[in-house]
């Protein structure tokens, strides 16, 4: 396939994606058809079959690429045993979580709108715990007061809770700010749920 044909490809994937995310703010995923799809984007029925077999595994696809990106995330926890957890890196990681959010804002607002769906955001809980209990493990370093399991959950909880606050603002504050929000409200918990070593 051309350099040519690749960009053909990829724009007629974002015009779909596009236009099924537009289409289910307006009137809800049950409602949206292929044709209204096609016809939103532009295409034609037989070119939206080429790349999807139905609606959902449009939006199946939709969910899972936005939400893999979340694992390329740089971690917030050094490696190794023998370096300290730090603020700086921390916000650097939260800078990155919203910025993904931001990026995606369209995404974002049809999923926890009224036309999104329960097990969407249900997804996106599971792929933030996911990624931070992974990434938990493997500092050497930290001994919890708590089970990691419930500080990852809280904190999925209270992500959630931001970016829900996110997508109903017309005009949301950078991703440097929303990280020096979520660090204020969140890391003086966090750090006490610590066994530090002295």
């Amino acid at each position: 396939m051309s350099s040519k044909q690749d960009r053909r490809v990829v724009r007629t994937r974002q015009l779909l994606r596009a236009s099924l995310l537009a289409l289910i703010h307006e009137i809800g995923f049950d409602q949206v058809t292929v044709q209204d799809i096609t016809g939103r984007a532009g295409t034609n029925r037989a070119t939206f079959y080429l790349h999807y077999a139905d609606k959902r595994d449009l939006l199946a696809q939709i969910i899972g690429e936005t939400l893999d990106e979340l694992t390329l995330l740089r971690p917030p926890l050094h490696a190794s045993p023998d370096e300290e957890i730090g603020t700086e890196r921390l916000h650097l990681f939260f800078v990155g979580l919203f910025s993904h959010v931001l990026t995606n804002i369209e995404f974002y607002r049809v999923m926890f709108g009224a036309g999104g769906s329960t097990g969407v955001v249900n997804e996106i809980f599971d792929s933030v715990f996911k990624v931070g209990l992974r990434w938990l493990s493997r500092s050497g370093v930290i001994t919890w007061r708590i089970p990691p399991d419930v500080m990852i959950s809280m904190l999925g909880g209270a992500y959630l809770g931001m970016v829900h606050w996110i997508v109903a603002q017309p005009a949301a504050p950078s991703a440097e700010t929303l990280a020096d929000h979520f660090m204020e409200l969140v890391l003086p918990g966090v750090l006490a749920t610590l066994y530090l070593p002295q």
